[in-house]
């Protein structure tokens, strides 16, 4: 790949929509291999890089709706309706401008009792599979070098 990011700078619609549509395939293939199994995805977030980013992705998503924040204030959010592959989108989120974030961005999984899936996956010994550091009782993160996503278990 020779461009740091995937996507940005996002100067479309059809960007933002292709950004979500990779996300949520990239996060499907993310967590097949390191759980096994391909896991629902419930809410979906663009990371923008770029601060006149930030602000055209904000103007696409308000019009789905009422922008809120869920937990921190570093991410906006819309409710959905949107359909991606087999997965029923209860959110589409975008992440402000952050060095430490260069996925094109993250995904909350839909996981029926999580903290006993969690439990039962394999030693990871890469930590690809970890407790979310900046909220270890809330998320177990999975990532991996070769995909330019992340995706949260949420464990409540």
């Amino acid at each position: 790949m020779n461009e740091l990011y995937t996507f940005s700078p996002i100067t479309s619609k059809e960007q933002f929509d292709a950004a979500i549509k990779h996300i949520v395939e990239k996060a499907e293939e993310l967590s097949e291999r390191l759980t096994g199994t391909k896991l629902s995805v419930a809410t979906v977030k663009v990371f923008a890089h770029y601060p006149e980013e930030f602000q055209f992705i904000k103007s696409i998503i308000e019009k789905y709706g009422t922008l809120f924040t869920i937990g921190r204030s570093t991410s906006m959010y819309v409710d959905s309706s949107l359909t991606i592959g087999g997965n029923q989108i209860k959110n589409v989120g975008i992440r402000v401008p952050d060095p430490y974030r260069l996925q094109t961005g993250c995904v909350d999984f839909r996981v029926d009792n999580p903290k006993e899936f969690v439990s039962s996956l394999p030693k990871n010994e890469h930590g690809y599979i970890r407790l979310f550091p900046d909220m270890p009782e809330d998320f177990v993160e999975l990532w991996h070098p070769d995909f330019d996503v992340a995706g949260y278990i949420p464990l409540k």
